[in-house]
Parts: structure tokens; C-alpha cells; sequence
């Protein structure tokens, strides 16, 4: 029973991270789609470039016309393909785990997590506060990645700075 245990336990502790090899995976993801996302972001490239086609939606609220709710509507899919991207992407680079994950490196991973989290929430609050109308919504978007990209950052230059320090 007791080496039952131990077995789930170890089996346990580390189940919700991917393998090492998706880290890389991850960048090679993010990063283009990051990079797609400022140039449409910033109007160097013009958000209609792979011209429109007809989607599902369960909830579309259209402008000078009436709202569509579970039908199909004519859109260009290249913000919705790069957000997909950049989260899956993210989310591949938050999670996979390190090639010698060991119980600091938990602690290093939940630390940061929990700081990731209660800044996200501190930038929102910031939105909520100073931002209306279409820049509401411009911070919305922003903060839908902060949390993976505060994350990230956060428990690298954690990482970073134990191996530098030699843990």
C-alpha cells in the first residue's frame, strides 16, 4: 500500500506539465504569432490579409445590423488564427516541464504563477480604471496573454538567477 502511494505521488506531482520538448515547440509558435499580432496591432499589416470566409458563431454582435446568435457570419479568421496561436504557443512554453524538474523548480514555477496572477489582475484593474470604450477593449486584449507572458518571464529570470547563483 505505502509503495502504492509513493508511486502515485511521483506519478502525481508533475502530470499537468508537458514533456521538455514542447518548450521549443512553444517559441517557435509564439513568437511569429506575437510577432504578427503587434504588426496588426500597430496597422503595419492590414488584419483583412486572408480574406473573409464564412464561420460558425454561436454569438456575433454585428454593427448596423442585427446580432447573430448561433448562425454564420463572414469574417477574416487572421485575429482569431494568431490569438489561437500565440495561446497554444504560450501555453506550451508556461507548462513543459524543465529537462530536471525537481521540487525547488516547483516552488520557482508555483511563485511564480501566483505573482503572474495577481499582477494580470493588478493591470486589469488599471484597464477598468483609466481605459473606455475602444481602448477598454484594447487592454482587454492585451491582458488576455499577460497572465502566460508574466508567467514566463517571471519564472525564467527566477530560474536564471538560482542556476546563476548555483541554487
Amino acid at each position: 500500500m505505502y509503495k502504492l502511494h509513493l508511486q502515485l505521488k511521483k506519478t502525481m506531482k508533475a502530470s499537468y506539465l508537458f514533456h521538455p520538448k514542447f518548450s521549443l515547440l512553444g517559441w517557435l509558435l509564439a513568437i511569429p504569432a506575437a510577432t504578427f499580432g503587434l504588426m496588426m496591432l500597430f496597422g503595419i499589416l492590414d488584419g483583412d490579409f486572408l480574406g473573409r470566409v464564412q464561420v460558425f458563431a454561436i454569438y456575433a454582435q454585428r454593427f448596423l445590423s442585427d446580432d447573430v446568435y448561433f448562425g454564420f457570419v463572414s469574417t477574416d479568421l487572421a485575429d482569431e488564427l494568431i490569438s489561437l496561436v500565440l495561446t497554444i504557443g504560450l501555453l506550451l512554453i508556461a507548462f513543459s516541464a524543465e529537462r530536471e524538474e525537481d521540487e525547488f523548480i516547483r516552488h520557482l514555477r508555483l511563485e511564480s504563477l501566483v505573482w503572474a496572477t495577481k499582477v494580470n489582475y493588478l493591470i486589469l484593474i488599471f484597464f477598468i480604471l483609466f481605459f473606455y470604450e475602444g481602448g477598454f477593449f484594447y487592454g482587454l486584449v492585451f491582458n488576455m496573454f499577460t497572465l502566460l507572458i508574466l508567467f514566463i518571464l517571471r519564472f525564467r529570470i527566477s530560474l536564471f538567477m538560482s542556476r546563476r547563483d548555483g541554487k
